[in-house]
């Protein structure tokens, strides 16, 4: 099997280390990664939880965080900004959402049909590529150049897509969706049974006043099965070894996504979680 070449982060941080060895002195910009050290009272939550008798607090958490009962609601709010009160919104808390990127596509039926995925990563964040490489699915890059100002049109997914893995507010280019272009996705998601996920990992980062998170607006297509994953690694200052995030999307959606989930993963560590809440 011939495996992918590394990605760019990888390679940079190779180039880094060899250069490092070398004496050389480096001027680190740390694109892509916070500097310095995570919130003061996130690290004091956190070193109280470590030291906690609760055996809930160093157990496996798997899909429903005893540790920190209702995280994953608790922090999909933040991240949109308000209350999710409507009842067919399903909550699941997760390591962090790279490690989830490989799990999208099996909840989705790849490891026993084909399907067809259509990802962000052109320009983009590598990793949706690297998974459905690695898994053997079939993929492909959606139109995102300066003509379209980096927002595909549902005219560019192609026919037979079964996944779109999203990525707004967009890395690298910083670009948002509004209201208006999520619902004519989520329609078009509807009408062509396709699954919307998308990773709002930078939902925090934003103040542009047309930003809109996808559960927004998903959570008025009952018919679509969505999902939007949130991550505490911009939240919290430097959190990006925190691994710690949550998602929110339709029942469906993450019930397939708890069971490859709970099949594979034990879950965060429970104190770094209740330092982020």
């Amino acid at each position: 099997m011939q495996l992918e070449e590394e990605n760019l982060f990888q390679a940079i941080r190779a180039r880094r280390s060899r250069a490092q060895e070398q004496g050389v002195k480096l001027i680190d910009l740390s694109i892509g990664e916070p500097r310095g050290p995570a919130l003061l009272s996130a690290r004091e939550a956190a070193a109280e939880a470590i030291m906690s008798d609760k055996e809930e607090m160093h157990r496996y958490q798997y899909n429903d965080s005893p540790g920190v009962p209702g995280f994953a609601k608790m922090f999909a709010e933040y991240n949109v900004g308000h209350s999710i009160e409507q009842e067919d919104v399903a909550f699941l808390p997760i390591p962090g959402i790279k490690r989830m990127l490989g799990l999208i596509p099996l909840a989705c039926g790849a490891s026993h049909q084909t399907i067809t995925v259509g990802a962000m990563t052109d320009p983009g964040y590598p990793f949706p590529k690297d998974w459905n490489t690695y898994l053997g699915v079939e993929h492909y890059a959606l139109s995102l150049n300066q003509e379209n100002t980096f927002r595909f049109s549902p005219e560019d997914i192609h026919p037979n897509t079964r996944l779109l893995m999203l990525n707004y507010p967009h890395n690298p280019s910083g670009r948002v969706a509004d209201r208006r272009w999520w619902e004519r996705l989520c329609e078009h998601c509807v009408e062509n049974d396709i699954r919307l996920f998308n990773d709002g990992a930078y939902a925090t980062l934003t103040h542009s006043s047309e930003a809109c998170a996808l559960t927004e607006v998903a959570v008025d297509f009952p018919e679509l099965s969505w999902v939007e994953a949130f991550s505490a690694s911009k939240v919290i200052g430097n959190g990006t070894g925190w691994q710690v995030g949550a998602m929110a999307g339709s029942p469906d959606f993450i019930a397939d996504l708890g069971k490859v989930k709970g099949n594979t993963d034990e879950g965060f560590v429970a104190a770094m979680a209740a330092g982020v809440k």
